[in-house]
């Protein structure tokens, strides 16, 4: 009867200190571990009571010393087991029927120490003095571990070091969730300029401690923050709204430089299509001096004259080739070689035919000259009339053929 007395108190004081609801999975406990040398009746002894003293939270898992010495481990057996915090207990004899139980209490979530006790209790006293053993520690480990968290963070707060103390007061508060730390992490917030968070943590405080003595001085504090909040806010609009004015003005001037650009651009082109023009016209120009120069004086003009010449020449030479032919042709019918009537001497004869090969041979010369020089000197006669530099001259045009149904007809115009 008395054991079931030690363990109902036991399993009530550890589920009000994890919180009720979440009693199974929040706080779990694992051994005993072997330390040390220990008897083997101590041994069962002591695994006995412990599953008696907390049987809602003990979990039958072998937990060797070596893991007991690991936060790591513990805190991975804890994480399988669904556990917020894991209680492990070793045990070594102490000389005659006296055992040490030595307790870790370890954070799952941040694989942190929260606190470690050794207990020496006799073997005949385990059944009622183990279970009280564990809710002490259970109880008492959380308030020492935020006492030396909140101390450190009061000396990180006190150097002005306000990041350093809100991370270990948070810490203190996971450790052990006591309302009054709500206002160290809310002064902190404060401090650091965080003013929405201060507020939340402030009402959090007024929340868990209704009836705080420095509920005014808090209510003032959050007043405050909520002015800096709205100024913040406002001081935000107005940088907005003056970045959103900036960024106008610069998509303005973008769009400005852009047009300017683009009509410079278009100003660029129309003055290189303007130089391009008149760079043509000047070379137009200079193409028209270079053919002036030779409408009138093309050099193929200074030939006509030679070949004019010649011309000439040819047809004066077959002239005189035709007059030799004439006088040939006289002295042959003079000389009765056509006529068949007058008998001729061997001399008379050898004097017809040299007469007669003179004057066929005068007469083709003398037309080859007349025709070859006629046409060479009328040829040229042309050329130096039309002269070819004014062929290609527009204007105005020397020379042209008329073409019509009945004749071809070259005009020429001085």
């Amino acid at each position: 009867m008395r054991a079931s007395l030690v363990l109902t108190t036991i399993v009530i004081a550890i589920g009000s200190v994890t919180g009720s609801a979440r009693a199974e999975t929040d706080l779990v406990v694992l051994g005993p571990a072997v330390a040390g040398k220990v008897q083997a009746v101590h041994m069962r002894h002591a695994k006995k009571a412990l599953e008696v003293a907390v049987s809602a939270q003990h979990r039958d898992r072998a937990v060797d010393a070596k893991c007991f010495a690991d936060l790591g481990c513990l805190a991975g057996a804890g994480s399988e087991l669904g556990a917020r915090r894991v209680v492990a207990v070793s045990v070594v004899d102490s000389g005659g029927d006296k055992m040490t139980f030595s307790f870790v209490l370890v954070d799952v979530g941040a694989k942190e120490l929260v606190g470690k006790r050794d207990v020496v209790i006799a073997d005949r006293r385990l059944a009622k003095d183990l279970g009280v053993a564990v809710k002490k520690f259970v109880d008492d480990a959380p308030i020492e571990r935020a006492k030396v968290l909140f101390g450190d963070g009061n000396q990180h707060y006190n150097l002005g070091e306000f990041p350093q103390a809100l991370e270990l007061y948070k810490s203190a508060y996971r450790v052990k969730p006591l309302a009054a730390f709500l206002f160290n992490i809310a002064q902190c917030h404060r401090k650091l300029g965080h003013y929405q968070e201060a507020i939340t943590m402030y009402q959090s405080y007024l929340a868990g401690i209704p009836d705080a003595k420095n509920r005014e001085l808090v209510e003032s504090l959050m007043t405050e923050s909520r002015g800096k909040l709205a100024d913040e806010r406002k001081a935000d609009n107005d940088r907005i709204a003056e970045q959103a004015r900036r960024e106008g003005e610069r998509l303005a001037a973008e769009k400005k430089r852009a047009e300017d650009e683009r009509k410079a651009k278009e100003a660029e082109a129309l003055a290189a299509v303007e130089r391009r023009k008149a760079e043509q016209v000047r070379i137009d120009r200079e193409r028209e001096r270079e053919q002036e120069k030779l409408y009138n004086r093309h050099p193929a003009r200074k030939w006509t004259f030679v070949t004019g010449g010649i011309g000439a020449a040819a047809v004066i030479a077959g002239g005189v080739f035709g007059m030799s032919a004439r006088s040939a042709q006289s002295s042959f019918d003079n000389a009765g070689c056509g006529d068949p009537s007058r008998l001729l001497g061997g001399d008379g004869l050898a004097q017809c035919s040299r007469d007669a090969d003179q004057g066929k041979r005068d007469a083709l010369f003398g037309n080859i000259g007349m025709i070859g020089g006629g046409a060479l000197l009328l040829t040229s006669a042309m050329i130096f009339v039309i002269d070819p530099g004014n062929v290609e001259r527009p204007d105005p045009v020397r020379a042209r053929v008329a073409v019509s149904p009945t004749s071809v007809q070259l005009v020429v115009q001085w």
